[in-house]
């Protein structure tokens, strides 16, 4: 029993002296690899080098950026990248690019989620009352470092086509949050229509004592008094429902001096609808000059079943007859808010599709401009 004993005791020991040498060889051969992992970094710099250079190009080119770019409201901190030297020889960007990347707004994260809905008073002499008029301000909307474009939009009769009671302030905060439209205001005028002398709205056409000379005249001047809009037609959208769809046809035709963008939203411009006119009547009658009205982006649309529909296509036939590029659309629906409100994602999609997603500066001239007051000093 006791050599069994024995051996078993010793057993260990000869286990560890046989397997010192294969530990030993093993050791060995991890410091061959590592030192031949360093001949081969040192053997290579220009490729990490390389990238280095053109990682430091760009973090240069992004500081820049955004030490020229205005101060916004709401900006959400950020920790900036470590600059690293660029070597000699590696490639730069040239003054002009630099200078160009600089130049560009740096999107401003906006802390809000819902924008401003706002009543203010216009008087007018052209329509002979003060008339309320709501106007719509994106989230984070900032007069002292931003321009914004601009949408003025008319209801239609009897209340119908309430641009706020149809749904516009939330859908435009629910698409500007998602980025999918733009930063912009919109101008909703009540109407005259039940005042003591019969409404303008309802019962004239054209000249300066029509709604038209209110809109062109008083509206849109004490707007840009007040609120920070672009004041070119790139910059303005005209559209309406119904009988304020016909005004914004006729307004956007008569000037396309001032406006860029018009929609008809089930236009009530048929000859049986209108006051003085030829059975043969068309919108067209009321352009300034056809060649004038091909600068502007026009859109038309109507329910299915929508009474308006025959001079959706009656105007857009005419349109195609003059040259003149526009476009028509058909919902599921009839001559109601409900249509319209069912609409109103399509309707705000068309006017600011060529808007920046990126509210512009403020220049010192555009800051001149708006004295925060409706009146004229």
């Amino acid at each position: 029993m006791k050599p069994a004993l024995t051996t078993l005791r010793h057993t260990p020991g000869r286990l560890r002296r046989s397997l010192r040498l294969p530990l030993v060889a093993l050791l060995i051969g991890l410091l061959i690899l590592d030192a031949g992992y360093v001949l081969m970094q040192s053997a290579a710099p220009a490729h990490s080098e390389t990238v280095r250079q053109s990682e430091s190009t760009q973090e240069v080119a992004q500081v820049s950026a955004a030490s020229s770019a205005p101060a916004g409201p709401a900006r959400r901190p950020t920790v900036a990248p470590p600059i690293v030297p660029t070597a000699p020889g590696a490639a730069r960007l040239s003054d002009a690019e630099i200078a160009q990347l600089a130049a560009e707004p740096t999107p401003v994260i906006c802390g809000s989620l819902t924008g401003q809905l706002v009543t203010e008073t216009v008087p007018s002499a052209a329509l002979g009352v003060n008339l309320p008029v709501h106007v719509y301000l994106p989230p984070c909307y900032n007069a002292e470092r931003h321009i914004y474009p601009v949408i003025y939009l008319f209801r239609g009769t009897d209340g119908y086509g309430n641009w706020v009671r149809n749904g516009l302030p939330e859908v435009a905060d629910l698409q500007i949050g998602l980025g999918l439209l733009p930063p912009f205001i919109a101008v909703m005028p009540a109407t005259d229509e039940f005042s003591a002398n019969g409404g303008k709205f309802r019962y004239s056409s054209r000249g300066n004592t029509s709604w038209e000379g209110f809109v062109v005249n008083e509206l849109l001047p004490a707007i840009e008094r007040k609120y920070s809009v672009w004041q070119t037609p790139s910059g303005r959208a005209i559209g309406g429902v119904s009988r304020g769809a016909y005004w914004a046809i006729e307004i956007a035709f008569q000037r396309p001096d001032l406006f860029g963008v018009v929609s008809g939203h089930s236009p009530a411009i048929t000859p049986d609808l209108l006051i003085g006119v030829s059975p043969d009547f068309s919108m067209l009658s009321m352009a300034r000059s056809i060649e004038e009205i091909k600068k502007l982006r026009i859109h038309l649309d109507a329910g299915d079943r929508d009474w308006a529909q025959s001079g959706v296509r009656k105007l857009s036939g005419d349109l195609s007859s003059a040259g003149i590029a526009h476009t028509t659309s058909t919902g599921e629906g009839v001559h109601t808010d409900a249509y319209w409100k069912s609409r109103m994602t399509d309707y705000l999609a068309f006017y600011t599709a060529t808007w920046p997603r990126i509210p512009r500066p403020k220049t010192a001239a555009a800051r001149a401009a708006v004295t925060g007051r409706l009146s004229p000093p």
